[in-house]
């Protein structure tokens, strides 16, 4: 079981670059200080899928890195709550929010228009256990945008390919607030019956991502699959 702890951990930690990685290894050291019989924390890794509701748009996939902490509160219950740093994605073929002048767009054909998007996602859900090892979990979830860029591509009239990479993030409003949904299957008993987690969730928000004085209402989503690898007590 050792070996295993320690094989996925690398994984997470090669999988999380720079602030991401140094966060993985606070958990790895600090994560068996400070949990107990109904306390632990966790660190939780994936892949999204982003959503667009309202406008036209093909998603294109991201990644999501963060920490979880886990409180039961009653027998099958438990609490979740879960710091994102890393949750990438963006949006192909998606409006043009920004114009350059009618002189170079004149000139331009074969546009396409794309949106990377990372935000800090903060959900907090309350989860109950079916089994040991079927979940099912449920709350409300934060979105905070930390980047937002506007990349075109297009091709001149003299047959050059050129891109164009544009912060936006003032456009968007910096909050959103949803809903989210997730099952979960154990994959194995790892320590004191908490065992790695695979994890397939729904997120829906209801506040537009646009701010109010742009002509686009637009609602995001998200399907996200998670890992989620927890540090608790030893066996005695």
């Amino acid at each position: 079981m050792t070996a295993m702890r320690s094989t996925l951990v690398a994984i997470l930690l090669i999988a999380s670059a720079g602030l991401h990685a140094q966060a993985a290894l606070l958990v790895l050291i600090f994560g068996d200080k400070v949990a107990t019989e109904k306390f632990h924390l966790s660190i939780d890794a994936g892949g999204n899928l982003p959503l667009i509701n309202g406008i036209e748009g093909d998603p294109q996939p991201g990644w999501h890195f963060g920490l979880g902490t886990h409180y039961n509160f009653a027998p099958n219950w438990q609490f979740v709550g879960e710091f994102t740093p890393l949750n990438s994605g963006g949006l192909r073929n998606i409006p043009q929010l920004n114009f350059l002048p009618d002189s170079i767009e004149d000139q331009l054909s074969n546009r396409q228009n794309k949106w990377n998007l990372n935000t800090l996602h903060l959900p907090l859900m309350f989860r109950y256990s079916v089994t040991d090892r079927f979940h099912i979990a449920s709350g409300p979830v934060l979105n905070l945008i930390l980047k937002a860029e506007e990349e075109r591509t297009a091709r001149t009239s003299q047959g050059i390919e050129v891109t164009f990479v544009e912060d936006i993030r003032d456009r968007f409003n910096p909050f959103q607030f949803g809903w989210n949904a997730d099952l979960s299957y154990s994959l194995s008993d790892a320590r004191k019956g908490k065992g790695i987690d695979i994890r397939l969730r729904y997120n829906h928000f209801f506040t537009n991502i646009l701010k109010s004085d742009e002509e686009l209402d637009a609602r995001l989503g998200s399907f996200q699959l998670i890992l989620t690898f927890p540090f608790i007590l030893n066996e005695a």
